[in-house]
């Protein structure tokens, strides 16, 4: 009985160690897990033509007139103050910053990423002269290839869009919303592709929920100004914000539920909630 005994207690170190093992395993394959989630979304969505600009390497420092470091303040201000609002959000941080250090970042919408954040971080004239020359070389891209939709163009009309919101220019606003919205349905981002990856599939989403809040807001309760009716979206609801950078894939419902499905509530986040907040209130003031 004492041999078994000290033969188990000698091998009590041993099994800690395999458990430890087993679980730095464990570990280590869910960071591969994760890392093999957003290397194939990026792949997917550069496939697809979002953030890229067909493999052109340039020096974006040089392009905006800054520097690379304060090029890089301008970007994570606009993801951590802008991209967190819930008309905006759109772009994929991981897979932009991938595409800005390799030097293939599409040019247009950078400026606009820029411009949008740095309205609200400079009051010096030089720099306003900057930031606005940016933002009408952003908005000029557009406009030279509107007949050439793409989640890239897209992007960059709803950057430019919220960026004329928060400065009170709103006499634009209608007009880019209507253009937006065909662009969206032409592109047919209110369906959805069940052939794209997680993220691709969430960043098609979540500009069609981009455009849906803003052209609700605006339209303030007149169905003469609506370009997004409900009934044309037939997409579910945009995931958290933690789902949408790891690049998993949950269920949020859609704006107006057919059942009660309690399993959705975990990918819901307050993206979603607002996307029907702006629908009730549209409803309230019609």
């Amino acid at each position: 009985m004492f041999r078994v005994v000290a033969y188990l207690s000698a091998m009590q170190p041993k099994r800690d160690t395999m458990r430890i093992c087993i679980v730095k395993a464990g570990f280590r394959d869910t960071k591969k897990a994760k890392s093999h989630r957003i290397k194939t979304g990026i792949e997917d969505v550069i496939s697809h033509g979002e953030t890229h600009s067909d493999g052109v390497n340039y020096e974006s420092s040089k392009e905006l007139g800054v520097g690379k470091s304060v090029v890089r303040l301008y970007i994570d201000a606009y993801f951590e103050h802008i991209a967190p609002l819930c008309e905006n959000g759109f772009v994929h941080r991981a897979i932009f910053l991938q595409a800005w250090n390799s030097g293939t970042v599409d040019l247009a919408l950078l400026k606009a990423v820029c411009s949008a954040s740095a309205a609200f971080m400079s009051t010096d004239p030089v720099t306003a002269e900057k930031i606005e020359r940016w933002r009408t070389e952003a908005e000029a891209h557009v406009w030279s290839n509107i007949g050439r939709p793409s989640l890239v163009v897209l992007q960059i009309l709803v950057v430019v869009i919220s960026q004329k919101c928060a400065l009170s220019q709103f006499l634009d606003l209608q007009p880019l919303l209507g253009i937006a919205a065909k662009m969206a349905y032409m592109l047919r981002l209110n369906h959805e592709n069940t052939q794209l990856s997680t993220t691709a599939r969430e960043i098609r989403r979540r500009i069609m929920w981009s455009i849906f809040i803003f052209d609700k807001r605006f339209a303030a309760g007149q169905s003469d100004l609506i370009s997004c009716p409900k009934e044309q979206m037939h997409i579910q609801l945009p995931s958290n914000e933690r789902d949408f950078e790891l690049a998993i894939s949950g269920g949020t419902g859609t704006l107006i539920p057919t059942q009660i499905d309690e399993g959705d509530s975990t990918s819901m986040g307050t993206r979603a909630y607002f996307c029907q907040l702006s629908n009730i209130r549209h409803e309230i003031l019609q």
